[in-house]
């Protein structure tokens, strides 16, 4: 990222990801901390040590902001928003990929602030919160936003947790086709 685009993910309240070096997560250890998350009292049971997954974990780890605005599942007008259409509107395909985003993010030449904000905050939310099999944006989810807020006054750590209960209920351990799609990257180095 240039220097204005990591200035923008700062003031957007995601500067401490900046600083987040994670190449690969070994299969095994995603496996091994996954299998020890206790959904129900939100730890990672360690033998008789539990380490707490809720937002002061996320805050403290990725940074993220913490706003008053909770991020709804079921926000059903944020589809028709014009900031959303607009931001659609940018690819020439109905399916969006991560490299996709990459490829915005890096066309990015300081005329649209938002727009940069979009690309990242969906290369984020593909990559960190929930992301698919086969490398496709999950653009579905910044129906969840509300939009004529900015992205900093969202409770990014609970959305986090939300993220995690929901992938680990939905993980079936022994379904070779089933993959866990959370924040896995926050829950092995938490």
């Amino acid at each position: 990222m240039t220097t204005t685009q990591r200035n923008i993910v700062r003031r957007m309240g995601f500067g401490k990801i900046l600083k987040l070096k994670v190449d690969l997560i070994k299969s095994a250890l995603g496996h091994f901390v996954v299998d020890r998350l206790d959904t129900k009292n939100m730890v990672i049971r360690l033998g008789e040590q539990t380490i707490k997954v809720d937002k002061d974990s996320v805050q403290k780890l990725l940074g993220l902001p913490c706003g008053g605005i909770r991020v709804n599942i079921d926000n059903k007008e944020a589809s028709k928003h014009p900031l959303i259409s607009r931001w659609r509107g940018r690819f020439s395909r109905s399916i969006i990929s991560c490299t996709d985003l990459v490829g915005k993010i890096s066309e990015y030449e300081d005329e649209d602030e938002e727009m940069f904000q979009m690309d990242f905050v969906m290369l984020f939310i593909s990559t960190m919160v929930g992301c698919t099999m086969n490398g496709i944006a999950m653009y579905t989810l910044l129906y969840m936003f509300d939009m004529d807020h900015s992205f900093k006054e969202h409770d990014w750590c609970q959305f986090i947790i939300d993220a995690v209960k929901v992938c680990k209920n939905h993980w079936r351990r022994c379904d070779k086709n089933s993959w866990f799609r959370g924040p896995l990257t926050f829950l092995v180095d938490i």
